[in-house]
């Protein structure tokens, strides 16, 4: 039995240091308890008997520890065993614990200036180049030097709140947040609303972010009682809202279902004259679709690169290009619904399908098309007043302006159509045809 005396400060601070191994120290008062000497440093330790084995578990340096602090948890050790409990797992469960907590203070403390630049790195791969620069414009600080003309760039609309951590993100905040920044630019504040939720979103589904921001920060009342209603009268899409607009309806998860809305967009036709549209109909060596339009009168609209590759890339269940087999007829029955969730990811509100067909008018004006033009794609009837007297144009000129059209809707929403792209349609067709 090993020799066993009360410790004392004085007899711990006389026990020599051995010049190799270890030597021991055991206590009177408290059993098991001792003091582990080794050529360096003294360490309080228990030793005692567990599942018939002995084990050994470091109190702490006789310099940092009281006698009466390394009694106390040596008792406390004794009782573990007494209780079936490993001590030396429940020192470690204590670390985990301890670690745990650690970091839970530092997640909290994540604010979301913080976690902004890497929800933009992690989507960056899925946004186009102008839907990230728009995240980066509205979390801006400003106040730096203007690359164009004089002055200071002003701060983006969700820099006032950059500093905030997560979990501070309340329906309050964006209370008070929307009430400063609502009257000062209304629409651009109503769009970093959505991009915001949409960013409290992706939060909410990451575990290092999840449980931060209050769940109803960001939602519909705090939307309808705070930003003021948006004029829908024009229906339209905006120059500025094409980028976002595309970047969801590219991503949607059904290809048929996006491949329809941007023919839709691309082409400006009434939603039924493509829910219709068979693979007869389409007439990819000659460059034009076939389309039933209003009244039972039929036109030819011009088959553009960019439609060409969306239409080609479309599986051939049967004779309807925008095929469904879950559709009564095989095709497509009523879109409206995949529509607006597309739109509300893309945070555009009050457009409809018919809407796009405006959206495609209204932006042609900004490449000065000719009026006759448009309407003969569109389908419309045409005006004698502003041309002057109506001509019947031949496909190949509306399809050299209806190119122009695509081409300038894709270069604003930073969609980059490569010769890859359209050669990959091609060979599909060939495949296709096969």
């Amino acid at each position: 039995m090993p020799t066993r005396i009360r410790l004392t400060p004085k007899r711990i601070l006389d026990y020599p240091h051995p010049d190799t191994g270890k030597s021991f120290l055991w206590d009177e008062v408290v059993q098991g308890l001792g003091v582990l000497a080794s050529p360096k440093r003294k360490n309080y330790i228990f030793e005692g008997r567990f599942n018939r084995k002995t084990i050994r578990v470091t109190i702490g340096n006789t310099s940092s520890w009281t006698i009466e602090s390394a009694r106390k948890r040596a008792a406390e050790i004794r009782q573990l065993i007494d209780n079936g409990i490993d001590p030396r797992l429940d020192k470690k469960r204590n670390q985990d614990s301890e670690a745990a907590e650690r970091q839970e203070m530092v997640r909290q403390d994540v604010t979301l200036g913080d976690a902004w630049p890497i929800y933009m790195k992690e989507r960056e791969p899925k946004w186009s180049t102008k839907y990230y620069s728009d995240h980066e414009r509205i979390i801006t600080p400003g106040g730096e030097k203007k690359k164009r003309g004089t002055g200071l760039t002003v701060s983006g609309p969700i820099a006032s709140i950059a500093h905030l951590p997560l979990s501070e993100i309340t329906a309050s905040s964006i209370k008070k947040w929307l009430t400063a920044e609502q009257p000062k630019r209304p629409t651009e504040t109503r769009r970093a609303f959505e991009m915001l939720r949409t960013f409290l979103n992706w939060c909410e589904e990451d575990k290092r972010y999840k449980g931060l921001a209050a769940l109803d920060a960001c939602s519909a009342r705090i939307k309808r009682d705070n930003l003021s209603k948006k004029n829908s009268r024009d229906d339209a899409l905006q120059r500025e809202q094409l980028s976002a607009w595309f970047d969801s309806v590219r991503r949607y998860e059904n290809k048929i279902l996006s491949a329809y809305v941007q023919t839709l967009f691309l082409v400006g036709a009434r939603r039924e004259e493509l829910l219709g549209l068979t693979w007869s109909d389409v007439d990819f060596q000659w460059k034009k679709m076939h389309v039933m339009g209003k009244g039972a009168v039929p036109r030819d609209i011009p088959l553009t690169p960019y439609v060409s590759s969306l239409l080609s890339a479309l599986p051939r269940r049967n004779q309807w290009v925008f095929s469904s087999p879950r559709g009564k007829k095989g095709r497509l029955q009523s879109p409206t619904k995949a529509f607006q969730k597309m739109m509300n990811r893309a945070g555009i509100e009050d457009l409809t399908l018919h809407g796009l067909r405006r959206s495609f008018s209204t932006l042609s004006e900004w490449l000065e098309t000719p009026v006759g033009i448009v309407y003969q794609i569109q389908g419309h009837t045409p005006s004698a007043t502003a041309e002057k007297h109506y001509k019947k144009r031949p496909i190949d000129l509306l399809r050299k302006w209806h190119i122009k059209i695509e081409e300038w809707i894709l270069d604003e929403a930073g969609i980059e159509v490569t010769e890859k792209m359209l050669e990959s349609s091609q060979l599909r067709l060939i495949s296709n045809a096969k």
